[in-house]
């Protein structure tokens, strides 16, 4: 299901960020599509995809592929009104860069975070929405091996070899349990909760800057812009740590 994770968190975070920065009419008609698709279970509307399109792991990924965007475009919108007129994208406006070039650079790895952390809680949903395609027939075809066809072959054998069902079962159910957990330890590193401080979200490396919402957890105090040096020293800042246009830290 990497495929599907691969193209639905950059459709639905491209989205989200040119909805959010545009605003108007380019934002109603993005947000009335994203309801549309909301509006429906997920299941349901990539069983209609994958009928119209035909069965195979292909299909079916494309199916939950254009029913998995929706949530990424939704955070991704409203981390983007947050930030579109921050100080450092009106600068940006004033030196002439174009909405595209800001949507790009600046304000959509501002929402990376939050998409990584909610890619690893959506990878369960996946998991039991392919499951589930493969259990009705509509999935992976034989020979090639799948949870849900193998769930479904071992239903003849339940009550004497009750194992052969029971085990695709179980995979599904520890892959689940470890994509949450592995969430949950995301979120930690990535949103500081508790103590001094609420979250941190590194929105352009090469500048190095980042915001942070100062109170305690659960406040709601609004964001705040640093710009840090990149020579400075940090003996009496956050311990940074990350790479890849993401950075999490830690109190020192």
């Amino acid at each position: 299901m990497a495929l599907v994770i691969i193209t639905s968190a950059p459709l639905g975070l491209l989205i989200g960020t040119v909805a959010g920065t545009y605003g108007g009419w380019t934002d109603r008609i993005f947000m009335r599509i994203t309801d549309v698709f909301l509006a429906v279970p997920k299941l349901l509307l990539a069983l209609a995809f994958v009928a119209a399109l035909g069965p195979g792991i292909i299909n079916a990924a494309l199916a939950i592929t254009l029913t998995a965007w929706p949530p990424y475009a939704r955070l991704a919108r409203a981390e983007a009104l947050i930030v579109r007129n921050a100080d450092y994208v009106s600068a940006m406006r004033l030196a002439g860069a174009s909405e595209l070039r800001i949507v790009l650079r600046h304000i959509a790895p501002m929402c990376l975070s939050s998409v990584i952390v909610r890619m690893t809680f959506d990878m369960a949903g996946i998991i039991l929405t392919a499951a589930g395609l493969g259990f009705l027939g509509l999935g992976a075809q034989p020979p090639m091996p799948e949870w849900g066809a193998m769930i479904a072959a071992g239903r003849a054998y339940v009550l004497d070899q009750w194992w052969v069902a029971a085990a695709p079962g179980a995979a599904i159910f520890i892959v689940s349990l470890a994509f949450n957990l592995l969430g949950d330890g995301l979120r930690e590193k990535l949103v500081f909760v508790g103590g001094a401080g609420t979250g941190l979200l590194i929105t352009d490396p090469g500048s190095c800057r980042w915001r942070w919402r100062s109170g305690a957890s659960g406040s709601a105090q609004p964001w705040r812009w640093f710009q840090l040096s990149r020579n400075a020293s940090q003996s009496a800042m956050p311990t940074f740590s990350g790479g890849l246009g993401l950075m999490a830290f830690s109190r020192p």
